[in-house]
């Protein structure tokens, strides 16, 4: 480290080119010492200044500086005596505790006032410059501040004793200050007004605010009030205030600071809200009659906007006292006669005048709008009246007047509200008036708390106009507007509990440790058989297998021992492969906590003879490879259970499972890390670490890992590091690395999966060099180089995915077609420089080896061109037409050309069986006749080519169009696909149970077939747990050679690993996930599912291993499933699924428990452009298309209630929350809809809760109909109001306002005792509102009845 002076300040800053930091030292103070515990805080002012306060104890005092903008010291320091200190963000208050004990409150450096305990209570006193000597009343002696929130502090005395004190305003009444804002809005003085209103606040002995306003009022219109004789008492823990003579300039200004911080919406200090407020004498008016009308009518305008709220009754009663006061000292006799006759407790009218013109009643206003008329509108002020205005500007649009700035009166500018209000209508264009109005309500800030406390006249027509929005409401408006209808269901976020696949703790250590999960999602989607159960069990690997040998008598015990580890052998074969297909079972099903390490299971390779149960174990001699890739896999499979998005892993994590030793199991797990992208987090020289170790299947887990992970990125580090493993990334005059062949087929894919997308010119030239590498120098390159031409292949295509009908710049000179066709058909090699040394193994000339280039070639050439339909490209991989060229063709390789050309002509693929038969050449058809059945007698035809090669190539060739097939449909559910491949599947297994019909098969080429069509099947169904593919796969899944041949084994390890691949991709990721379609998920997919599989444990020659788990890139979660809101579980449901016309729609299993609902594709138009859609009708749970192709989903039926869902952000959350219909019950209880309520003849005949509790889990309803519905021995109409009600609100789904019948019945019981015109008011509104028969959905005709005689038997009253 190094230090440069520069002036008063040193700097120090690392030695190095590029410093990362510097340290500063601000400033050097030998004077006070080393202090310990010393305490600093940084804080602000109210004038903005930044201060920098530094407590040392030992001296008990307070250093304060002051920064200026470049963080540096602005003299001078100041020193203040203090044992503790505390800072308040919020006031922005410095509490500060004295040695001897006095607090004091200051801003920035200046001392404002001083709190002492007087009668219990925390009080605030100004102080003078001179401190005071503490008296011996004054007895809090506070030790230290414990600590300090935004806008309180707490005290602790020296005996224990804890303050909480808290910063407050002056007045804390939103009435005061709506009036205080509209006095300062109409006058120019207004804040002359609110320091009148605070001296008021602070001479009162306790402060009661709203005999303070009166006198303030009364004082600043020019009147002499008598003094206030009600008080506010503060809380014990809160400042009392109390009038005193004394003043200062820093009691002024925290004053003014206070003031300017309740008017910016500041702090708050509560009051109790006790008053009572006493008339006083009428006194003497001195000023001018304008100023007087003005502030009654501000205090009009605040009295009409607290009548909007049910809540202010005891704010209205005050407020009018004083409004009738002034009225009444100003002599305005059209106020006190109007006051007078809402508040009759003011007195008597004085006489029959009429209100004034300028007094205008906003219920009687809303009521002359439903009439029908438009009559003056109140005055609004902005601030003051926002809910009036949101009022008004409602009403106006159920009537359907002009919605504007001019139909509108404002005492002051414009508030814009209206304008935002327009602009919302003209971006969304809705169409009806309930959703138009639910729009303005958000728009307008109302929610259902200030819906709710609205008065009832006003609620009723504002609800019943909403109502269509609550039955069907508008798509992508903010959750508010949700709550507002009651249909909370929509925006619902919080996922249901039965999504989270946590691990079931077992007792018993035997349990498969994979298997050890949640599965309700399979249970709810398969609930009536044991599928899922079997699926599981079939995926089991770390228990001895069960050996059952016939033993006949005259076999010995060497015998029956060798025939049991014979077939112990073959069934573990079985047992190496599970693990590749468990990865697709479990994949995405465990969240593991951080704190556990992650529990890989065992291979197990023993047996259990049955039926002593004796142990059999392998005593062959058996290489030690063969259980390596097992291993991989099983790390792999576990890995793969982790949650992607799970956040909790790290670098320290990964670090923290890794074994001492490396493993196999491990290199997998990291794999598996890689293929969720967790693998990003391991850090640089953890990273190092595990290469170093040069562990071969750990470098092959890590470079693949690494090159999903950073997928497309081209990312130089990762390039780097893969050239160390690539040879031809290398210079020329490198030193050769002795590489694993395996570890460079890992690097040279994970290089494409980096590139992928790119163009990139150096490095599609290199993958396009290596694709024909050599072999050599000496022994490289000499073994598994198939496997290295595919990933060389497979890598050039991902760099060129897709871009081959494009006209890439810097790729022309490379003539990528014509050499890929060369490695395809062969010819002579081209000259490369330098010369490459010979191999000691192999001499292949100066022909191109096309045995081992085409593999790579043609897979290169298939997703160059992908999705081109480029016929002369796809031409060339066509099946030649030829005896001469298919017999130099291999099977396999008719096969890969057949699926290449598929990709090509994507859009040419159909699912039927005429074009898979039509990717078979003239010259095969009569053999393609024999295959299918078409001809009853195959020994009767006369073949056009030597059926040893006829059959093998039309076999391939139908594999490969039905692989093509199933990749053109993967994931969709497809049947016509589905039925096409399984009738070749049939036929297929029909061969290799019947060899000797059919000449010229191989056993092994007929089940390399047989494997791909049952994947292929199994593509096209991904997700969807089909039970007739999965009785195929358990059928095939169970053929063991018998135990006593010992000649060639059909059913090799690569058979049963694709057997297990089908399986597991039937219940992809614990049932929820299925494969996409781009062009990234189709190049994984055909390299994770190629064809041809392994033979043995330890065969990588055409294929490595680990790309058998990159299905992971394609895998997508597309499952929905519809909760109750209620109950929180699963339901089934009707939805409709509207797709985009290029999407194959899916169909649902119907073995599931759904009534008779068949899917229906129906035509659909789309706004004013004639647009076809797909709509298909199926239940819940379901497999949606492809997100991209998804138009809307809507549900339907009558038991719940509809939704129409857009956003695919909400689909992809996989579950979709619904409000079942009250009267009805769910599917699953009542599959056909036979019982609900509108059939029951009993109604409440019986208990009125135990019926309602079979159609209604709402608590709130059945709280209702417990407390409300039952009666007494004798009759009340309230029980009978209440169950007439309640049955009409289940009846016609509106439960949810139950509570607004149970008010309106409240009022018209008490409405003839005591009549009140605002009651009167209100039912008037809404007999207004339903005699014009706006809306009738919430009151029936009876009730409107019984409201409007009610209404005319008080008027006659009055």
């Amino acid at each position: 480290v190094s230090t440069q002076s520069t002036g008063s300040t040193t700097r120090y800053s690392a030695v190095c080119s590029a410093p990362g930091f510097s340290i500063t030292k601000v400033y050097t103070d030998d004077a006070m010492g080393c202090c310990k515990n010393v305490k600093a805080l940084k804080y602000n002012s109210h004038s903005g200044d930044e201060y920098l306060a530094i407590l040392y104890p030992s001296t008990c005092s307070l250093q304060c500086l002051r920064l200026k903008d470049n963080g540096t010291i602005s003299p001078p320091e100041v020193m203040i005596p203090c044992s503790d200190v505390g800072f308040m963000t919020v006031s922005r208050f410095l509490v500060v505790v004295h040695p001897a004990g006095l607090v004091y409150l200051y801003d920035g450096v200046s001392q404002m006032v001083r709190l002492i305990l007087h009668d219990k209570q925390i009080v605030a006193k100004p102080t003078n410059k001179k401190p005071r000597k503490r008296s011996s009343s004054e007895d809090m002696l506070a030790a230290q501040i414990p600590f300090t929130l935004p806008e309180a502090f707490v005290l602790r005395e020296q005996d224990g004793l804890n303050h909480y004190c808290k910063i407050g305003s002056v007045i804390n009444n939103k009435v005061i200050e709506k009036v205080v804002l509209g006095l300062d809005l109409l006058h120019c003085n207004g804040d002359s007004f609110y320091r009148t209103l605070v001296r008021h606040c602070l001479s009162l002995p306790e402060s009661d605010a709203w005999a303070a306003l009166q006198a303030a009022i009364m004082e600043f219109v020019g009147a002499r009030s008598g003094p206030a004789q009600s008080t506010v008492t503060l809380h014990d823990t809160g400042i009392r205030r109390t009038r005193h003579s004394q003043t200062n300039e820093d009691w002024e200004f925290m004053l003014n600071v206070m003031l300017k911080d309740v008017r910016e919406g500041g702090f708050g200090l509560p009051l109790l809200p006790n008053l009572t407020v006493k008339e006083t004498q009428q006194t003497n008016i001195s000023a001018s009659q304008d100023a007087i009308q003005t502030t009654i009518q501000v205090l009009h305008l605040v009295h009409e906007e607290l009548l909007l709220d049910v809540h202010n009754s005891d704010s209205c009663h005050k407020l009018a006292a004083i409004i009738h006061h002034i009225a009444l000292s100003s002599g305005m006799d059209d106020y006190v006669n109007y006051y007078r006759s809402y508040y009759p407790h003011l007195g008597p009218p004085t006489s029959s005048q009429q209100e004034p013109a300028g007094l205008v009643s906003l219920a009687r206003t809303l009521t002359s709008l439903l009439g029908g008329n438009l009559p003056p509108l109140p005055p609004l002020l902005p601030g003051v009246t926002d809910l009036t205005e949101s009022v008004l500007i409602l009403y106006l649009m159920i009537t359907s007047h002009p919605l504007n700035g001019k139909t509108l009166r404002y005492l002051k500018s414009e508030s814009g509200r209206v304008e935002q209000v327009t602009e919302a209508l003209a971006r969304r264009k809705f169409t009806s008036l309930s959703d138009n109005l639910l729009l303005a309500m958000v728009t307008l800030g109302l929610d259902e708390d200030i819906v709710t406390s609205l008065p009832v006249g006003i609620q009723f027509p504002l609800l019943d106009v909403l109502y269509p929005a609550h039955c069907n409401p508008p798509p992508g408006l903010p959750q508010p507007a949700y709550k507002l209808v009651h249909r909370t269901d929509v925006t619902s976020t919080v996922p249901p509990n039965f999504m989270d696949c946590t691990p079931k703790t077992s007792p018993d250590p035997t349990q498969e440790p994979d298997m050890a999960f949640n599965s309700p999602v399979l249970d709810f989607r398969f609930p009536e058989d044991e599928r899922v159960a079997e699926a599981a069990h079939m995926f089991a690997t770390s228990q001895p297998v069960k050996i059952v040998v016939n033993r006949r008598p005259e076999m010995t015990d060497v015998e029956y021992i060798d025939q049991q580890e014979l077939l112990l052998f073959n069934k573990t074969k079985r047992t190496m492969a599970i693990p590749v297909g468990r990865a697709l079972f479990t994949y995405c099903t465990f969240r593991p906590s951080p704190r556990e390490p992650i529990v890989i299971p065992d291979v197990c390779i023993s047996g259990k003879a049955l039926p002593r149960g004796n142990t059999v174990k392998l005593d062959l001699d058996i290489p030690a490879e063969m259980i390596h890739w097992s291993e991989f896999h099983s790390g792999v499979a576990t890995g793969l259970r982790i949650d992607p998005l799970l956040s909790d892993i790290d670098s320290q994590w990964i670090v923290y499972n890794r074994p001492q030793d490396l493993t196999n199991k491990h290199a997998g797990f990291l794999f598996a890390l890689g293929l969720t992208g967790h693998l990003k987090k391991l850090s640089s020289r953890n990273l190092h670490d595990y290469l170093c170790q040069r562990h071969k299947f750990t470098s092959i887990g890590l470079l693949l890992g690494l090159g999903v992970t950073n997928k497309g990125t081209q990312d130089e580090t990762i390039t780097k590091l893969f050239s160390i493993y690539i040879p031809a990334l290398l210079p020329p005059t490198a030193v050769p690395l002795e590489l694993d062949h395996l570890v460079q087929t890992a690097a040279i894919a994970g290089l494409g999966l980096v590139y992928t997308g790119s163009a990139h010119r150096r490095m599609a030239e290199i993958l396009l060099d290596e694709i024909g590498r050599e072999p050599g120098p000496e022994m490289d390159n000499s073994e598994d180089r198939e496997g290295y031409s595919l990933a060389c292949g497979f890598s050039l295509g991902l760099v060129l995915l897709g871009m081959g009908n494009q006209n890439l710049p810097g790729l022309d000179d490379l003539k990528l077609s014509d050499r890929l066709y060369k490695y395809i058909n062969g010819g002579r090699k081209e000259e490369s420089s330098p010369v490459v040394p010979p191999s000691f193994r192999i001499w292949e000339g100066n022909m191109i080896n096309t045995s081992v280039s085409s593999i790579g070639a043609t897979v290169a050439l298939g997703f160059t061109f992908l999705k081109t339909g480029n016929k002369n490209i796809a031409r060339t991989l066509a099946a030649p037409h030829t005896e001469f060229l298919l017999e130099g063709v291999r099977p396999d390789m008719l096969l890969l050309r057949t699926v290449c050309y598929g990709l090509i002509m994507w859009d040419e693929i159909f699912p039927t069986t005429h074009w898979i038969n039509s990717q078979v050449p003239e010259v095969l058809q009569d053999c393609l006749e024999v295959l299918t059945g078409v001809s009853e007698d195959p020994s009767g035809i006369s073949l056009k080519v030597d059926p040893e090669t006829a059959f093998p190539c039309t076999l391939t060739i139908l594999a490969g169009g039905c692989f093509a097939l199933g990749l053109r449909f993967a994931g969709t559910g497809n049947k016509a696909a589905f039925n096409t491949i399984m009738f070749y599947l049939y036929t297929t297994h029909h061969i290799s149970n019947h060899p000797r019909d059919f000449a010229g098969f191989s056993k092994d080429l007929t089940e390399m077939c047989l494997v791909c069509l049952l994947v292929s099947a199994s593509i096209v169904m991904a997700g969807t747990g089909n039970l007739v593919l999965m009785r195929m796969i358990r059928m095939l899944r169970k053929r063991i050679v018998p135990v006593n041949t010992y000649g060639h084994n059909f059913v090799t390890y690569g058979c049963h690993m694709g057997i297990h691949m089908s399986l597991g991709l039937l219940f992809l990721g614990g049932g929820r996930y299925t494969l996409k379609r781009d062009n990234e998920s189709i190049a994984a997919m055909f390299l994770s599912f190629y064809p041809i599989f392994q033979t043995c444990q330890d065969d990588n020659t055409y294929h490595l291993q680990a790309f058998r788990h990159l299905w992971v890139i394609a895998a997508q979660p597309r499952l929905l499933i519809t909760v109750d809101e209620h109950t929180n579980t699963p339901c089934y449901v009707p939805v409709t699924i509207t797709t985009s016309p290029d999407c194959i729609p899916r169909d649902l299993p119907r073995d599931q428990v759904t009534p008779d609902n068949e899917p229906s594709e129906t035509p659909a138009s789309a706004g004013e452009r004639v647009e076809t859609t797909i709509s298909r009708s199926v239940f819940t749970p379901v497999m949606l298309p492809e997100f991209h192709s998804i138009k809307t989903v809507s549900v339907i039926g009558e038991r719940y209630w509809p939704i129409t869902v857009s956003d695919i952000e909400t689909l992809k959350k996989g579950y979709l929350y619904v409000k079942k219909r009250a009267g009805y019950l769910e599917y699953k209880d009542d599959p056909e809809g036979k019982i609900n309520m509108l059939g029951r003849g009993d109604r409440f005949t019986t208990s009125v809760t135990d019926t309602i509790k079979q159609f209604s889990k709402d608590e709130a309803i059945l709280l209702f109909a417990e407390k409300f519905c039952v009666a007494s021995e004798t009759k009340s109409p309230g029980v009978e109001f209440c169950k007439e009600q309640l049955l009409g609100c289940l009846l016609e789904e509106t439960a949810q306002y139950l509570p607004l019948y149970t008010t309106l019945y409240k009022t018209l019981s008490t409405i003839a005792d005591s009549p009140d015109p605002g009651v009167a008011e209100n039912m008037r509104l809404i007999v207004t509102f339903y005699e014009g028969k706006r809306s009738t959905h919430l009151m029936s005709s009876k009730l409107v009845s019984q409201l409007s005689c009610k209404l005319e038997e008080m008027v006659k009253g009055r």
